[in-house]
């Protein structure tokens, strides 16, 4: 069974509004991981910017941007956290796009039917509406075609259990949870999050799989 971890950073919630600016994923065959990518890319010129006051603005291009807004290159993104000084050096969104067809192309035959992914990740229908949203903004109405209808989410399970009173934390954010079960991350970093959100499934699914709760 073929499975593609996607955790990304955002300029913003709103996958029609803001862009995507980091894209990690990671290709699991069999319960192994078989190769990861992780992408740097810049926001389209359309895309909005939330800045830490609450205030949007376009992206504009590298040159644009540096000149109308050369005080702000330092400003972290949210909720990313990634700098704007740091955005304008990532990949054009066509390039990063590339790369993910790319990428996907390695493992899954996209003309082939039965040969498609499942895709994973921690609250996964965010990630998956912005990666929708943006190869539908880089023209390429074809995501479908690498991926399963069907997602799998330790969000969904973790609520599974709390409903069972077999867990009960403060939130379920991703940092609470992993530190509750001991699991490395270092937050709002695409690669970190997502192999942290791979461990996570596979061990809430062992512990399923045996019929016990996970303290």
């Amino acid at each position: 069974m073929k499975k593609v971890f996607l955790d990304i950073e955002t300029t913003g919630l709103i996958p029609e509004k803001h862009g995507i600016i980091q894209i990690a994923m990671l290709m699991d065959i069999d319960g192994e991981v078989m190769d990861e990518m992780l992408i740097d890319v810049q926001p389209f010129s359309q895309d909005m910017i939330c800045l830490p006051d609450g205030q949007e603005e376009l992206f504009w291009s590298r040159k644009q941007f540096t000149e109308i807004y050369p005080d702000d290159l330092t400003t972290a993104l949210q909720p990313s956290g990634i700098l704007i000084k740091d955005i304008v050096d990532f990949d054009l969104p066509l390039e990063g796009h590339q790369k993910i067809v790319e990428f996907l192309d390695k493992h899954i035959d996209r003309y082939d039917k039965v040969d498609k992914a499942y895709l994973g990740g921690y609250n996964v229908n965010f990630d998956r509406g912005f990666i929708t949203a943006f190869f539908k903004k880089c023209d390429d109405p074809y995501l479908g075609s690498y991926l399963n209808w069907k997602c799998l989410d330790p969000l969904y399970m973790l609520w599974q259990m709390d409903c069972d009173g077999e867990i009960e934390l403060e939130n379920y954010k991703l940092e609470t949870v992993c530190a509750h079960f001991g699991i490395t991350l270092y937050a709002h970093n695409a690669i970190s999050d997502i192999k942290a959100t791979r461990e996570l499934y596979y061990l809430l699914k062992k512990g399923a799989l045996a019929g016990g709760a996970i303290k």
